[in-house]
């Protein structure tokens, strides 16, 4: 009886959770989670029914996965450069997006295989 109740209590919970996810204000993780999901759907939904007939081999789940990938991944970002067959230079930058996490961090470093 009580998997009922948790079931029943996070389908009413849905609601408030993308509420959250379109209005936050704290930027917590999980917020910034429903945010990303919720651009996901609307990739879905948007590209089937406005895709180009040239592209209509490219599936929409594909197009969405690929949005999601790129709206996370520049949050952070780096460069690695080869200077020898043992020698590597690295760069970048971290862009905190949670209260929790710094706002920016570069980065440099170097990698030597032995």
């Amino acid at each position: 009886m009580l998997d009922w109740l948790l079931l029943i209590e996070n389908l009413i919970s849905i609601p408030n959770a993308i509420y959250k996810g379109i209005f936050f204000s704290d930027a917590s993780s999980h917020q910034i989670a429903a945010l990303i999901g919720l651009i996901t759907i609307f990739t879905l939904v948007v590209w089937d029914k406005f895709k180009l007939r040239r592209l209509n081999l490219l599936p929409g789940v594909l197009i969405a996965v690929v949005v999601a990938t790129a709206i996370t991944a520049t949050f952070d970002t780096g460069v690695t450069y080869l200077l020898t067959e043992n020698l590597q230079l690295d760069a970048g930058v971290n862009i905190g997006i949670t209260q929790g996490a710094d706002d920016f961090n570069p980065f440099v470093g170097f990698a030597v295989r032995f």
